[in-house]
């Protein structure tokens, strides 16, 4: 109902207008605090300390505590139909393979150096394939800027991922359960189901992003 729509948006403004009254921080400044913890992670997930790393990472939201508020919103958004899809059909999948089928049919990909390596090298690649070749229109003129949105991305996005894989080295990925799973589809239709039943990964991000665009919190997490 319009009346519905109305009421929320009107709601919704009032609240990110008393957000903006809030106190804010130099961005600058946020961002070198921000990137000096994000490295610090990168070290104690690189000795191995996942403890320290877990720690260390926690200062983000005492520096910035409306990322906490974010976190908790994208945890939430992700967890029925992604997190969960994939975990319940994952794990059964791979119980039974590493229980009753052949030793030999289960094939396992070790994550070491050399693969978390060729994982940012193939990422990097990738990335390069679609700035030069768009879907649809063209890319933008390539120069300083594109080079300074690159690394910054690299260092926002990526590092994230090198935190999780330096902590899991030594795992032994069971890549016969991954092919099984995307052959027959099961995460795909298990998250359509939870989808049905309980509410579809878009509607919770509609909610989610626009919260994470309120002044103050749009500062302190979303526009990093």
């Amino acid at each position: 109902p319009v009346e519905l729509v109305e009421e929320y948006n009107s709601k919704f403004s009032a609240v990110a207008s008393e957000f903006r009254e809030l106190p804010s921080t130099p961005f600058k400044k946020l961002m070198i605090i921000f990137g000096l913890i994000r490295m610090a992670c990168v070290v104690t997930a690189a000795i191995g300390s996942a403890s320290l790393t877990l720690l260390i990472s926690l200062l983000q939201f005492v520096i910035m505590p409306a990322s906490f508020f974010v976190s908790i919103c994208t945890l939430l958004l992700l967890s029925p139909s992604i997190i969960a899809a994939h975990y319940i059909t994952i794990v059964p999948v791979q119980v039974i393979m590493e229980n009753f089928a052949p030793t030999w049919i289960n094939l396992y990909l070790e994550i070491n150096g050399w693969f978390i390596g060729a994982f940012f090298i193939v990422d990097q690649l990738l990335c390069i394939l679609c700035y030069f070749d768009t879907p649809i229109g063209k890319s933008k003129p390539f120069g300083s800027k594109i080079l300074v949105h690159a690394f910054y991305g690299f260092f926002n996005c990526k590092t994230y991922t090198l935190i999780l894989l330096l902590l899991i080295r030594g795992y032994n990925i069971n890549v016969t359960v991954w092919m099984i799973d995307y052959c027959l589809g099961l995460t795909y239709k298990a998250a359509g189901v939870i989808s049905k039943f309980v509410s579809h990964w878009a509607v919770l991000f509609y909610q989610q992003h626009r919260m994470a665009h309120i002044p103050r919190v749009y500062d302190q997490a979303h526009k990093f």
